[in-house]
């Protein structure tokens, strides 16, 4: 598990013997020293199918995850491959937006922990790297509920996530008409 960083510094994590995956955890405040490798990591994973995210919808996925940085509790974990690019990305943050649209409102005392965005370059996947982010993200979280919304089509994805204990709450149309599966898991 990764610990929360100094103001300014990334903490890191390597998984596995010298050389392999490393995982760290990048502060806000040095966000905007990653927003391109960002980009190009989300329209790497997001661009094929299921996804087939257009260029605006990765934009706004930057936007959100900037807009999101803002807020207490967030959390931004990035995976470097052994050439020390990074490969992988998951960040969350506490909110209430998915618990509302399951008509299930968290009670007033605690906000549930949203994962927010999981995806690894289509290059590395298959090597425990989706699931690394995943734990390492959800282990670091304020305990509580988390929530998650994801492609139902995403095979992988809905593999790691069944794996972990996470159910499917509902499927939802969203105002553009793309479905997506909100899921749970309980605290």
């Amino acid at each position: 598990m990764t610990t929360p960083p100094p103001a300014g510094r990334e903490a890191s994590q390597i998984l596995g013997p010298p050389g392999a995956i490393r995982l760290r955890q990048v502060a806000p405040s040095r966000l905007g020293h990653h927003l391109e490798t960002l980009a190009q990591l989300a329209h790497a994973a997001y661009t094929p199918r299921p996804w087939h995210a257009a260029p605006a919808e990765i934009n706004r996925l930057i936007d959100r995850l900037t807009h999101d940085a803002q807020h207490l509790g967030f959390t931004l974990l990035l995976a470097d491959n052994p050439a020390g690019r990074p490969v992988g990305v998951a960040y969350g943050r506490p909110a209430c937006h998915l618990a509302a649209l399951a008509d299930r409102p968290p009670p007033s005392t605690t906000l549930p922990f949203e994962v927010r965005e999981l995806a690894v370059a289509p290059t590395a996947c298959g090597h425990g790297i989706g699931a690394a982010l995943h734990d390492t993200l959800t282990a670091t979280a304020p305990p509580g509920p988390r929530w998650l919304m994801t492609h139902p089509h995403a095979a992988p994805a809905l593999a790691l996530y069944r794996a972990r204990g996470w159910q499917t709450s509902k499927l939802l149309t969203l105002p553009n008409g793309t479905i997506r599966i909100l899921m749970h898991r309980p605290a």
